[in-house]
C-alpha cells in the first residue's frame, strides 16, 4: 500500500508555488526562502523530493496541474505560481484553477506563449529569463509591501 505524503504545515494564503521544480526553481528558492516568503514545491520526481525534504524546503511529490493538488495547496490563493512543468498544457490548467493568480509558465515555442498570455499568463521562455522574471516582480512586491 502506497502511503500518502501529508502536506506540510504552511500558510495556504499569499504562498508562492513552485510547480516542477526545474533548474528555474531551484534558482528562485533561495531568494524566497531568505526573505521569509512562504513556498511550497509540487514535483513528480521523488528524487527532487527527497532532496528538498533533506534541506527542509516544504515540498509535496505530485501532479502541479492535478485539479485536487491545485485545491489542496491552496493555488487559489497563492501570492505566486511558478509552472515550470514540462507541457504547456499543464500550466494552462494551473492557470484555469488559479484565476487572478499571477503565473509564470515555462514555454518553448512562440503559439505557446501566445496561448498563456490569452489565459493571463506570463510566458517565459528559458529558465534564466524565469530567474529574472521573477526577481523583478519579487523586487517590486517587497517596494510595496515596505
Amino acid at each position: 500500500m502506497r502511503r500518502r505524503r501529508r502536506l506540510p504545515a504552511l500558510e495556504c494564503r499569499e504562498h508562492v508555488l513552485v510547480l516542477g521544480l526545474g533548474s528555474a526553481g531551484m534558482w528562485v528558492l533561495k531568494p524566497l526562502q531568505s526573505a521569509g516568503v512562504p513556498i511550497l514545491v509540487v514535483d513528480d520526481d521523488p528524487i527532487v523530493i527527497a532532496e528538498l525534504d533533506k534541506k527542509g524546503v516544504p515540498c509535496l511529490r505530485g501532479d502541479g496541474a492535478d485539479e485536487h493538488t491545485l485545491e489542496r495547496i491552496g493555488a487559489r490563493h497563492a501570492r505566486l505560481i511558478i509552472a515550470s512543468m514540462r507541457r504547456v498544457s499543464d500550466a494552462q490548467k494551473v492557470l484555469a484553477h488559479a484565476k487572478g493568480v499571477p503565473v509564470l509558465a515555462r514555454v518553448f515555442e512562440d503559439h505557446e506563449a501566445e496561448a498563456i498570455r490569452r489565459l493571463g499568463g506570463i510566458p517565459v521562455s528559458n529558465s534564466e529569463a524565469a530567474v529574472e522574471q521573477f526577481m523583478k516582480w519579487f523586487q517590486a512586491g517587497q517596494k510595496t509591501a515596505a
